[in-house]
């Protein structure tokens, strides 16, 4: 009888000391409240190389046989990046111009920046200059404008458009001005050897 009450005894305070270490686990301030883990590492033998997380805003610090180790639970913010150029919509971008070309060589305002009517000339069928703008530019892209004729009317029609740069004084080929920057020329898909007038959009990039 004596044993059995002295086993009860010895496991209900078992149970007592777990529960209170299980309470003191549960109340650590780890990560911290700046969510930074602080954990001490051994540098020397017995038990080298041994990690051990500590509470530093309860005094909890590395003893002089251990190197602090801490680390985040989030990595810190990286740098921020820079901004592109912005464009008509207010849609950052990569592009410090861009322009809507008709067929007969207009710009269109509505889906152009930075590309006026008189950079651009038109000087033969198909074929497009740009020359005199605020920027040197080094490199384009163009996108043809499929579905429509060059009087503007629908047609199953697609267009393949083509784009060069080029710095002066390089003259260029096929009518283009020495003093222009950029050429594109455009044929119908249908007669794809034939330059035909065709609209397309460009970007420019410095």
């Amino acid at each position: 009888m004596r044993l059995g009450r002295r086993y009860r005894l010895v496991a209900g305070m078992s149970v007592i000391v777990l529960g209170l270490a299980a309470g003191s686990i549960a109340y650590a301030n780890i990560p911290d409240s700046g969510g930074v883990i602080h954990g001490c590492y051994k540098k020397t033998s017995p038990n080298q190389g041994t990690l051990r997380v500590i509470d530093t805003e309860k005094g909890q610090a590395c003893s002089n046989a251990e190197s602090a180790l801490p680390w985040n639970q989030t990595g810190p913010q990286g740098a921020t990046g820079p901004n592109g150029a912005t464009g008509a919509q207010g849609v950052a971008g990569t592009a410090v111009a861009f322009a809507g070309v008709s067929a007969a060589g207009s710009v269109n305002p509505a889906t152009s920046e930075n590309v006026s009517q008189a950079s651009v000339s038109h000087p033969a069928e198909g074929l497009y200059c740009f020359g005199g703008l605020s920027f040197t530019p080094r490199s384009v892209v163009v996108t043809p404008i499929s579905g429509i004729d060059p009087t503007g009317n629908p047609t199953s029609i697609d267009t393949i458009a083509t784009a060069v740069v080029a710095f002066p004084p390089e003259t260029f080929p096929f009518g283009c001005a020495e003093t222009d920057n950029v050429r594109v020329r455009t044929v119908a898909a249908s007669v794809p050897g034939t330059l035909t007038n065709r609209p397309f959009m460009i970007w420019f990039e410095d």
